[in-house]
């Protein structure tokens, strides 16, 4: 495409660049000029251009009438033919630029699917999509007036530069040195255009950031009355974005003013030197109406030329965000190995791990999940549970220590392969706005007799059977059109899609009230039976069933052993169960 767009480019420029010429035969005849045609090619000046035109037209000698009407017709034929190849080189340049905002775009998004959890922990979502959509199209857009200044402008130059040089080169030096103020203008403006547009895209950045988290907390917003707060955060964001707009707008605005009188000037020159050059004899009366003519409409070209720089640095200044996200490398770099279903354990031996360097949330934890069993892990809030679920799943590597799975070390294995041996439910169910069928079997292939094993076991079927369309009802923005009972049922049937030997519940029933409680843990019960499981829980319910349970405190493992083992010999483990379990206090005994 780009190559057609060069041949379309160089056809439509040299079209413009023939239209004030071919006017020349009129001026001649016009202005009764009595030139000698070329008798070359080597030898066509503006001086006889006329001539040479009327005489490889076979027009010399003909009626003015005559010379007037195909002049006529030979103008309007080349600005229609100009018209047509710009109007196909702007269709081409839009399929261009509509390209490469599509390969960008993927590229980006793949590159951020492929980055580590580290990178999502320090950014916002907001930011992060305003990248992905503004600032990838915003680019791709400037590849239009920046390819076409560049390509076309150039070419223009080069042919009437050419004309001029042929005719006088004294006169075309002078008008050349004075054009030459654009260069100034563009190295004036463009390294604050550059950081103004940068300002600029960080600022409409935070806009977005702001209305995406306000939308995605837009209960909370409301349930705290918070909505002139959230206004006069975004009334302060917004003053940022007006000061770092005007500071752009400073800048990209004095850039036409400032070529509009270089593009003055340099007319102005043309006019004064061609006039003494007529009088000194060594141009023609037509000559000197040409020489004026092309010089101002080679000055347009080097005007756009200039600003096509100038655009290149805007381009720079938004690709830069871009870039920045592109620089980032995951941290959780794959292994080759594949592994194959889970025949012994997965072992955690001396693991260590911080999320800042020198605030370990675990240190030196020890522990074995043997195939077929159900191991529990409890303990006060920030003691490590999740993380530590993380570091199974491999969402994060150990700061030190390793996980091995069946003897390997998992990071000697592929991370896609490693984790389709998981199923995962975390404490808040997040769907996506797809159906019924489309979430559960989330990233695998459907099937459908699948998807109903996994519902029935999730006690999900009764609900889903009595919406519009069943399996194929749309469940909304993060399944909002569900109850948060419902929610984490489908996730669980997520989680038991595909059969995963081993299943990861992070506290999946602490935000349900006790209805839907009853029903998740139900399904829960049935999706843990005969599995590998790691169960973080609140509920006793779902502890005292485990083989094994683990209590983290300190970042470590303060206790580990089954619930009446740790009852008697726990203090820490005796504590919780009185704070965080009584309510299941009735099982106590179970």
């Amino acid at each position: 495409m780009l190559l057609a767009l060069t041949v379309l480019s160089t056809l439509a420029a040299f079209a413009t660049a023939m239209q004030p010429l071919v006017l020349a035969p009129a001026l001649d005849t016009a202005l009764l000029s009595h030139s000698r045609p070329a008798t070359s090619l080597g030898e066509v000046t503006l001086n006889n251009l006329g001539p040479s035109l009327l005489a490889l037209f076979g027009l010399a000698g003909g009626s003015p009438l005559r010379i007037l009407v195909s002049v006529v017709v030979l103008y309007v034929s080349t600005v229609a033919l100009a018209s047509a190849l710009g109007f196909a080189s702007l269709q081409l340049m839009r399929r261009i630029r509509t390209s490469i905002a599509n390969d960008m775009q993927s590229l980006l998004y793949r590159h951020m699917l492929s980055l580590s959890m580290p990178f999502f922990l320090s950014q916002r979502v907001g930011e992060l999509t305003n990248r992905f959509v503004y600032d990838a199209v915003s680019t791709a857009q400037t590849f239009d007036p920046v390819l076409r200044g560049l390509f076309e402008s150039a070419l223009q130059i080069a042919f009437y530069g050419f004309m001029l040089f042929r005719t006088d080169p004294w006169l075309a030096g002078a008008v050349g040195a004075v054009a030459l103020l654009h260069l100034g203008i563009t190295r004036l403006l463009q390294r604050e255009i550059r950081q103004r547009t940068e300002d600029s895209f960080d600022a409409y950045a935070q806009v977005a950031a702001l209305v995406q988290e306000s939308i995605g907390a837009i209960r909370i917003v409301k349930s705290f009355s918070a909505e002139h707060f959230q206004q006069e955060r975004l009334a302060r964001v917004l003053s940022r974005v007006k000061r770092a707009m005007l500071r752009f707008g400073f800048y990209a605005n004095t850039e036409q003013p400032l070529r509009e009188v270089a593009n003055a000037l340099a007319v102005g020159t043309a006019l004064l030197v061609s006039f003494y050059a007529m009088s000194a004899g060594r141009l023609t009366l037509p000559g000197f109406v040409l020489f004026v003519v092309v010089a101002r409409q080679a000055v347009i070209p080097f005007s756009n030329l200039s600003a096509a720089v100038v655009q290149l640095h805007t381009m720079m200044g938004s690709s830069r965000r871009l870039i920045e996200i592109l620089d980032h490398e995951p941290v959780v770099v794959d292994g080759t190995r594949q592994p194959e279903r889970l025949q012994d354990r997965i072992a955690l031996e001396g693991v260590s791990f911080a999320y800042r360097p020198g605030v370990p949330v675990l240190k030196d934890v020890s522990l074995e999940i043997p195939r077929g069993n159900i191991i529990a892990i409890v303990g006060p809030s920030g003691a490590g549970k999740s993380t530590l679920a993380d570091l199974v799943l491999r969402l994060y590597d150990p700061s030190a220590g390793r996980i091995t799975y069946d003897g390997v070390d998992i990071r000697e294995f592929r991370q896609d392969v490693y984790r389709r041996h998981f199923g995962v439910v975390s404490q808040e169910a997040l769907l996506f706005n797809a159906t019924f069928e489309e979430n559960i079997a989330y990233g695998r292939p459907v099937d459908q007799a699948e998807i109903v094993r996994a519902a029935r076991l999730a006690n999900a079927e009764e609900f889903i059977l009595h919406t519009p369309d069943g399996y194929g009802t749309e469940v909304g923005d993060r399944g909002t059109r569900l109850s948060g009972g419902q929610r984490q049922r489908i996730a669980i049937a997520r989680a038991l899609y595909g059969r995963p030997e081993i299943l990861v519940l992070d506290e999946a029933t602490s935000a349900l009230d006790s209805e839907s409680e009853q029903l998740v843990q139900r399904a829960i019960d049935r999706a843990i039976t005969g599995a590998t499981a790691i169960v973080i829980a609140h509920r006793l319910s779902t502890v005292i069933r485990a083989h094994r349970i683990v209590v983290l405190q300190d970042a470590g493992i303060v206790a580990s052993g089954t619930h009446a083992e740790l009852l008697r010999a726990s203090g820490p483990y005796e504590r919780l169960y009185r704070t965080q379990f009584q309510v299941d206090g009735s099982q106590a005994t179970a």
